[in-house]
Parts: C-alpha cells; sequence; structure tokens
C-alpha cells in the first residue's frame, strides 16, 4: 500500500491505511460487505428497539488473541473508550455508556444519545471495534493490538511493513495462508514493478501503471469506484478565502471535466458533491459556477486580492498531486499564482489540522456510506476540531439548522431533503470545490483467485484471498 498507519488504536486514526491492519486485527459487532450491506461480525443479530436502543446479540465461543473470552462486558469497556476519542469519528453517534445495559455475557443494550440513524453504520467502522478489556487496561497505546479479528499482530517495523500472522482460532474459518506482511511502498511505479515481478502477491497500484499491468500476463487487475470524494478545501475566514467572490472565481477557472478524464484516463467520475454518490444521503448538486475564464477574472476584480502568491499543498497519492499541477495552470490563466508543497501524509494532515496552508488537494473516504460522517467536515460545530473536523471554517446558522435535523431525522424522505439542501448550500457558497470520484486499482499475482473482497472504503479483505 502506498502510506503506513499512524496508530493502533482503532478509533485513534481517520485515514484508510490504518484500516488495511486494524481491520484484521480488531473486529466490529457489525461488518460492512462490498456491496454496502451491513452483515454479521461479532454481533450475530440486532433489533432497534426504540430511536434510541439498540439491543444486540453477541457470537459466543469467541476468544481474543491472548486467549481471553469474549463477552458484552469487553463491548461496553470499548465503546466507552471510543466515546470520548479525540477524533471526530466519535462524535458520529454519541453514546450514554451509563446507561447501557449488559443482559447477559452474549446481550447488550446500547443507547444512543439521541436519534442517530446512522448509528448502525457506524457500529461497522474503526469507532466500533472491540479490544479485550483486560489487555487494554495493561497496554492503552496498544503497543500490541490484541483483537478478535483473522490475524494477529506480530511486528511493525516503521516506514516498512507490518507483520501478521493468521489467526488459527478464528469463528470466521480458515485461511489459506500463514503470514500476512502489509509492506509501505510510497513510490507508484515501484509497487507495480513489485506485484510485476512477485516481490508482492497484491498492490494498490495507480492509474498511470494500469496499461502496463494490463498488459502483463502473470498479473490480473481490478477496479472499483470508491466512497471517496477529492476536493479543494480552504479556510474561509481567511484572506482572500473569506471573501465568495474569490471562491467563485477560482471554481470559475477551473476546468473540472478536463481535470478529471485527464487525470483518470477516462476511468473516472467527476463529483458533484462531498458526499460519495453511492452513500445514503447523495444529492447531486447544481453547478452555477461552470468553467469560464471571462467569468472568473470578473469576479476576482471584485475582490481586494491583489495577486499574493499562495500555497496548494497536496499528498504524493490519489491523484492528488497530479491534481495540484493542472489546478495551478488553471489558477495562473486567471491571475492566481500558486506555489505547490507535496508533503508525507503525517505532515499533511498536520497542515490541515493546525490551518497551515491556502488551498488544499484532499479528499475523504466515507466508511460509513451515509452523508451524517461527510456533514462532521462541516458546520460551526466541528470547526477545527481534530481527525474529520470541520478545516475550511465555514460558519453558516442555515447550514447549521440542515445538519442538526439531518444529523437526527428517522424519516428517511426528509432526511435526504436536509442533505440535499446543505449540500447545494456548499455549492452555492463554495465552501469548497467538488473534483472527482476515486477509483482504486488493485493488481494481483495470477496465482490468486480473483474473488477476494475490496471494499469500497479501500479495504482489502485479505482473509478472503485464496490461491489456485
Amino acid at each position: 500500500v502506498n502510506a503506513e498507519m499512524v496508530t493502533t488504536i482503532p478509533w485513534e486514526h481517520n485515514d484508510a491505511w490504518a484500516y488495511f491492519v486494524l481491520d484484521e486485527i480488531y473486529e466490529t459487532l457489525i461488518k460492512m460487505d462490498q456491496d454496502g450491506n451491513l452483515t454479521p461480525s461479532l454481533a450475530t443479530s440486532w433489533e432497534r428497539i426504540d430511536d434510541t436502543h439498540y439491543r444486540f446479540h453477541l457470537r459466543e465461543n469467541v476468544k481474543f488473541h491472548n486467549g481471553n473470552a469474549f463477552t458484552a462486558e469487553d463491548v461496553l469497556y470499548s465503546l466507552s473508550l471510543s466515546n470520548v476519542a479525540p477524533s471526530t469519528q466519535g462524535t458520529l453517534t454519541p453514546l450514554l455508556i451509563d446507561q447501557c445495559e449488559i443482559e447477559d455475557d452474549h446481550t447488550i443494550v446500547i443507547v444512543t444519545d439521541g436519534a442517530y440513524p446512522n448509528y448502525l453504520n457506524t457500529c461497522a467502522i474503526s469507532i466500533g471495534a472491540i479490544v479485550d478489556k483486560d489487555t487494554f487496561e495493561k497496554d492503552p497505546e496498544a503497543k500490541t493490538p490484541i483483537g478478535t479479528g483473522p490475524f494477529k499482530f506480530v511486528e511493525w517495523k516503521t516506514g516498512d511493513y507490518v507483520m501478521l500472522e493468521a489467526n488459527t482460532d478464528w469463528w470466521g474459518g480458515e485461511i489459506a495462508f500463514n503470514k500476512l506482511m502489509i509492506r509501505t511502498i510510497t513510490d507508484n511505479n515501484t509497487r507495480a514493478m513489485e506485484v510485476q515481478s512477485g516481490g508482492v502477491d497484491i498492490a494498490t497500484v495507480d492509474v498511470n501503471d494500469v496499461e502496463t499491468l494490463k498488459a502483463d500476463k502473470n498479473v490480473s487487475l481490478r477496479s472499483n469506484m470508491l466512497a471517496q470524494t477529492a476536493f479543494l478545501t480552504w479556510n474561509t475566514t481567511k484572506f482572500p478565502f473569506d471573501d465568495v467572490n474569490f471562491r467563485k472565481a477560482i471554481k470559475y477557472a477551473l476546468d473540472i471535466d478536463t481535470l478529471v478524464d485527464t487525470l483518470w484516463f477516462s476511468m473516472g467520475e467527476r463529483s458533484y458533491s462531498p458526499v460519495p454518490v453511492m452513500s445514503t444521503g447523495y444529492y447531486k448538486t447544481t453547478d452555477n459556477y461552470p468553467y469560464s475564464v471571462e467569468n472568473a477574472k470578473e469576479c476576482l476584480a471584485k475582490t481586494s486580492y491583489k495577486g499574493e502568491k499562495l500555497s496548494i499543498v497536496a499528498r504524493p497519492s490519489g491523484s492528488y498531486d497530479r491534481a495540484a499541477d493542472m489546478i495551478q495552470a488553471y489558477l495562473s490563466e486567471v491571475g492566481i499564482e500558486t506555489e505547490i508543497k507535496i508533503l508525507d501524509s503525517a505532515n499533511f494532515s498536520a497542515a490541515l489540522t493546525n490551518g497551515e496552508f491556502d488551498i488544499a488537494v484532499t479528499g475523504w473516504t466515507l466508511n460509513t456510506n451515509d452523508a451524517a460522517e461527510t456533514f462532521t467536515m462541516f458546520g460551526t460545530k466541528t470547526a477545527g476540531k481534530p481527525g474529520t473536523g470541520n478545516r475550511n471554517y465555514y460558519s453558516n446558522p442555515t447550514l447549521d439548522d440542515l445538519i442538526e435535523k439531518a444529523t437526527h431525522e428517522m424519516d428517511p424522505a426528509m432526511r435526504d431533503k436536509y442533505y440535499a439542501d446543505a449540500q447545494q448550500l456548499l455549492a452555492d457558497e463554495v465552501v469548497g470545490v467538488d473534483l472527482y470520484m476515486a477509483v482504486q486499482f488493485v493488481a494481483y499475482s495470477n496465482k490468486i483467485n480473483d474473488d477476494f473482497q475490496c471494499i469500497n472504503n479501500k479495504m482489502i479483505r485479505y482473509e478472503t484471498v485464496t490461491f489456485k
């Protein structure tokens, strides 16, 4: 993979790269399959008692990697920690831990702090991961992560690899291999060459390498549209982005259709919202500021911008760096001069969290497949918070009201209406610029059967890999 995880604590990360590892070690009550359906995992079944109470029936005879039995006490303990985690993932569905009830070792009632239609979806992501209470109390930094998942942790060599081994006692059945090494290879060409040479069995690869890999008879290739949107963001309280005319000028200056076709070799799809097209709550917004150099210059003339050089920050992955090059050229054409800063994942995240950027080419993978997760990035309440907090600092009472209503609305049709209005408001105010839906390309050895699972949050379920 092209980046590495930053933590082994499952509810303290917001990046897909941690999923590649932690999803194999820890498990959640519910799992999301590659079609976006919720399926049983550590819970065999569940029921919504009312708008705030959920009963989960837990899987019996499950053991943690250290041999400890999995019980409802571990569930309540894990959720109590993730409920107050520094990541804003934890604010998706806050729980009333003191009101939750363990009915027996394998039955628990969870109480949410208000109505949250997205709650069951959040049970399938990192904030819902279950740890062994006894182990975590002794090792709260999870230096040796212990879960119930298909693979056990062996070693993490920073900047190089994570080594896991198959959990022979896993409740999910037998795994077709003994050891799993997840390597971090940041260079796109090197990842493609490694899968061609047999140095790795599976690699996520860049769109630039697709044609070469297709021509290699020893390699197979899969592609899937991710629940991930790419977009531009900026601090709307800072000059010159505090002027909506300047933001409109940027939007008018960008030929997004050409940008998407160029970046993805006509294999990509333009996005019209920060919410992915396959997700609950998605609305295709009306583009009121289509590509027009003339309109861009007219909007720019209405501002007090005098040609100050601005920075564009991006990561060397997900086509973000190449998008930055094209965006720089488009902006220069209308009189906005920029410099590009390519940052590694850690420094890029720090720049966004600390507001140390002008324009950022970034994106978000929607792990819950629900718009509620996207809207943690917007609204006054999450401005400046870490993780998925509002990095654009945009504050609008109308937007805040729409987000609040949609977050708690149990009627699907009414909820969709609130989210549609919120998405159109973001587009009209140019709080950011939506660019494209990301595509994941996975190259793999022809020794591997082609039915392993690739989830639309970038996750590859390695336990489903079998060999010819």
